[in-house]
């Protein structure tokens, strides 16, 4: 297993992934996609040639965002969301990012708590579900010691 940047031959399959995760979601497909213009970048956890993790960063309204967080259903409960995470955080955390917004399901609130996030207003309903929207200070991960 290797957590890494995507690179363009990744993309397919990440969009696949993300795609799976989010219909069982009843997200719809146009919210899969992050438009070019937000200047996206995505981690993936690639085992073998499978694509069973990805994360992007991307701006929107002048701000860093991070979302998309989709680990493949048969490799959950392994951690892989956190460390998934917590390898993008450090890549992003050594430029000049000093925080980053984020809506977050249920699960990924516990995991970006652990991280030094902080919840920034109410949970509301987002398709199956609800999304919490949530900060983390460069400062906050780095003194998280997790």
């Amino acid at each position: 297993m290797k957590i890494d940047v995507a690179i363009r031959e990744d993309m397919p399959k990440v969009m696949e992934l993300v795609i799976n995760v989010f219909l069982k979601q009843d997200i719809p497909g146009e919210l899969n996609y992050i438009p070019e213009e937000k200047r996206p970048k995505w981690w993936v956890i690639k085992r073998k040639q499978d694509i069973i993790g990805a994360l992007a960063l991307f701006i929107e309204d002048g701000k860093y965002h991070l979302g998309r967080l989709v680990i493949k259903e048969e490799e959950r409960g392994k951690n892989l969301a956190t460390k998934l995470v917590k390898e993008a955080l450090d890549q992003i955390f050594l430029n000049d990012i000093d925080i980053i917004y984020m809506d977050a399901r249920d699960i990924t609130v516990k995991i970006m708590l652990k991280l030094g996030a902080k919840i920034v207003g109410d949970p509301r309903p987002f398709y199956k579900g609800l999304i919490t929207p949530m900060v983390i200070k460069k400062e906050d991960y780095l003194s998280s010691n997790i």
